[in-house]
């Protein structure tokens, strides 16, 4: 007789990555942020939050996802694939959609499927709720708001934090050891907005 084949199953552990000095700047394009920001702090994620570029839909999905703890990935039509290869490599149980996907995304079988409605917080109050840890730090380079509010729940959530210039840094309780960017900001233009809190030398040298 042939014996019977043993199975056992073991729950994934789907924790966030705490960020590390490794952690990157991230493209003002919110979609790439999203993914790379998700990639950077998940190896799994039980829940999915998936959202537009509509700033609405953007705000109520980054509110949920930080709430959660769980990443959120911005959908785009040039980025739908990427989006999709994400969902994939996370695997999720369930996917959340605030607003409409319109077909666009291929979600994987067994997931199960939710939609939410939108809130109607602005971008700069949303962002210093959730604006909270003590490690890393990002500073949104001028028109990257919606990518930074697409890579909030993932910072977030890795122990990060995003701060929107110039008042940010003055209001933390304790300044990070380490300072990213999220858009175009140049080492200079970085170092005249950090000069009244932080002793960081000049580019260059100086």
């Amino acid at each position: 007789t042939v014996p019977a084949q043993q199975t056992s199953t073991t729950a994934r552990e789907c924790a966030p990555i705490p960020l590390t000095e490794g952690a990157p700047d991230l493209p003002g394009d919110p979609s790439a942020a999203s993914v790379l920001m998700s990639e950077t702090v998940f190896d799994c994620a039980d829940i999915v939050y998936v959202t537009t570029t509509e700033t609405g839909d953007l705000l109520s999905a980054m509110a949920l996802a930080a709430n959660d703890g769980a990443p959120l990935l911005v959908l785009t039509r040039t980025e739908a694939e990427s989006v999709a290869g994400a969902i994939e490599r996370l695997a999720p149980e369930r996917i959340v959609f605030v607003g409409s996907d319109d077909g666009r995304l291929a979600v994987p079988p067994g997931a199960e499927i939710v939609t939410a409605g939108p809130t109607t917080e602005t971008p700069a109050s949303a962002l210093g709720q959730l604006a909270a840890g003590t490690g890393a730090a990002w500073l949104v380079a001028p028109g990257a708001e919606q990518a930074a509010m697409a890579a909030v729940p993932s910072i977030v959530a890795g122990g990060g934090q995003v701060v929107i210039m110039p008042d940010g840094p003055a209001t933390l309780d304790s300044q990070p050891a380490r300072w990213h960017t999220i858009g175009d900001l140049d080492p200079t233009s970085r170092w005249q907005l950090l000069r009244p809190v932080v002793s960081e030398p000049l580019p260059g040298g100086g």
